[in-house]
C-alpha cells in the first residue's frame, strides 16, 4: 500500500488542484505550490524504494499528506486567491517614492551585478565560478542586516512592476523584471531565484489578459512548465557549482539530478529516527514563535547570536556538521520542521501555520494598490520554504518594511497638503 499511496498521492492532488486553479485563469495556488513540490522531493524518490522508511516517517508522510488533503477540502484556495487579485484596495504608496525605492533597487542590482564580474575576471567567469562554495564556506553565516534595508526598495521596485503590468504596460514592465532575473543568473546561490520573477510576471500577465486561456489550457501549460523546470534544474545546479561549461541536458542528466538531488524521504527518516531514540530534543515551538524575533537582531550587534535556520540547526544536529565548514546544508521540508516542533501533532500543525502566515500576509498586501505582481512573487518565493520551514521570518519582515513604507508614504503626502 506504501509502494502506490506515497509516490501516486501528491501527483493525483496536484492534477486535482490544478484543475481547480486553472479554473480561477491562475496557474498558481497554495496546494498547487505544494504539491508541485511533493511530487519532486517525494514521489520520484518513492518510486524506487519506500522500504528503508521507519514506521514512525511513514506517520509523518501520511499526516502531511492528510493535513493537506482536509485543507483541500475545506478551502478553496484558488477561488480566495482569485478573489483577492480581483479585489485590492486602493490605499496607495507615494507615487514619487515608490519611483524612487525602484530606482534605487535596480541601482543596486546592476552594481552588484558589474561588482562579481570584476571581482571574477569577466562575465563568463563570473557565470561559471563555484558560487556554492563560496556560500557554503562562510557566506551562509552572513547577517540578515542588509538583506532586511532591501526589503525597502525591493518592496518599491516590486510596486512599480505591478503599476506598469495593470496599467497595461506590459514591456516596460517585462524589461523592469527581467533585469531581476539577470542579477540572479550572476548572484544566486540557489536555482529557483533565477525563475521567479519571469515565472511571476507570466503568471499575473494570463490572469490579468489571457485567462480564458488559462481555464482552457492551464493544465497543459503547467506540465510543459514542469518539464521546463527539469531541464533548467540541471542548468541551475551547474552554475551553482560552477561546472555550466561542461554541462550537457539530456534525459539521463535530468533522471541524475532528481535522483541525487532530491533524498529527503532519507533525510527526514535520519531525522525522526534521531527524534524517537533521544538524540534530539524537540524544539516545543521555539523554531516557530520565539526565533523569528531573534533573527531580527542583527548579527553585528549580536556575534555570538545562535543559528536561527531550521535547516542550519538540523544538519548540525543530524549529520554532524559545522555550519559555514563548506559542507551541505540539509533540508527537512516543513514538516520535518513540524515533527521537530511537536511530533505528529507538529506535522499537521506545519501544514496550518504555513497556510495561515501566508494567506494573513496576502490579506495585509492586497490592500496596497497595485501589489498584484508582489502577491504572486511572494507565492513563487515561498515555494523553496515547503522544502525547508515555515516562511514566518519572512513574512513577518516584510510586515516590518512594508509598515515603514506605509509611513513615509503618509509622511510625505502630510507634507505636500501643508
Amino acid at each position: 500500500m506504501n509502494e502506490i499511496l506515497l509516490p501516486f498521492t501528491p501527483a493525483v492532488m496536484l492534477f486535482l488542484a490544478l484543475r481547480r486553479s486553472c479554473s480561477q485563469g491562475l496557474l498558481i495556488s497554495f496546494q498547487v505550490l505544494i504539491w508541485s513540490v511533493l511530487l519532486f522531493t517525494f514521489s520520484f524518490p518513492f518510486l524506487t524504494n519506500v522500504s528503508f522508511l521507519s514506521d514512525s516517517a511513514v506517520l509523518l508522510f501520511y499526516c502531511a499528506y492528510l493535513s493537506l488533503v482536509v485543507v483541500y477540502l475545506c478551502f478553496d484556495d484558488a477561488k480566495w486567491l482569485s478573489n483577492k487579485l480581483n479585489n485590492i484596495a486602493h490605499n496607495y504608496l507615494d507615487n514619487n517614492l515608490v519611483k524612487l525605492l525602484s530606482t534605487i533597487f535596480i541601482a543596486l542590482l546592476i552594481l552588484e551585478v558589474i561588482g562579481v564580474v570584476v571581482s571574477s575576471g569577466g562575465v563568463y567567469s563570473a557565470l561559471t565560478r563555484n558560487r556554492l562554495e563560496d556560500y557554503l564556506g562562510g557566506g551562509i553565516l552572513s547577517g540578515s542586516f542588509m538583506t532586511l534595508l532591501l526589503l525597502l526598495p525591493k518592496i518599491g521596485y516590486f510596486i512599480r512592476v505591478g503599476f506598469l503590468l495593470e496599467t497595461g504596460r506590459k514591456k516596460k514592465a517585462f524589461i523592469l523584471i527581467s533585469i531581476y532575473a539577470i542579477y540572479f543568473v550572476f548572484t544566486a546561490n540557489t536555482r529557483l531565484p533565477i525563475l521567479m520573477p519571469i515565472a511571476s510576471f507570466i503568471i499575473l500577465y494570463l490572469f490579468y489578459f489571457e485567462r480564458k486561456k488559462v481555464k482552457r489550457y492551464g493544465v497543459f501549460y503547467a506540465a510543459t512548465a514542469i518539464l521546463i523546470l527539469n531541464i533548467l534544474l540541471v542548468l541551475g545546479n551547474s552554475l551553482r557549482g560552477g561546472t555550466a561549461g561542461e554541462t550537457k541536458v539530456s534525459s539521463e542528466s535530468i533522471i541524475a539530478q532528481n535522483t541525487e538531488q532530491l533524498k529527503y524521504p532519507m533525510w527526514i527518516n535520519d531525522l525522526v529516527n534521531d527524534i524517537d531514540n533521544g538524540a534530539i530534543d524537540l524544539s516545543h515551538g521555539y523554531s516557530w514563535f520565539i526565533t523569528p524575533f531573534v533573527n531580527l537582531v542583527p548579527r553585528i550587534l549580536w556575534p555570538e547570536k545562535p543559528l536561527t535556520s531550521t535547516s542550519n540547526i538540523l544538519s548540525e544536529k543530524v549529520y554532524g556538521i559545522s555550519v559555514g565548514d563548506g559542507k551541505p546544508i540539509t533540508t527537512f521540508t516543513l514538516w520535518g520542521e513540524g515533527y521537530w516542533q511537536f511530533k505528529l501533532f507538529g506535522v499537521i500543525l506545519a501544514t496550518f501555520i504555513f497556510l495561515f502566515v501566508s494567506c494573513f500576509f496576502i490579506m495585509i498586501l492586497t490592500k496596497l494598490k497595485y501589489s498584484g505582481f508582489f502577491v504572486v512573487y511572494f507565492l513563487c518565493n515561498i515555494t523553496p520554504f515547503v522544502r525547508a520551514e515555515s516562511p514566518i521570518f519572512m513574512v513577518l519582515t516584510n510586515l516590518i518594511a512594508l509598515a515603514g513604507l506605509f509611513f513615509v508614504s503618509f509622511v510625505l503626502r502630510s507634507f505636500r497638503c501643508v
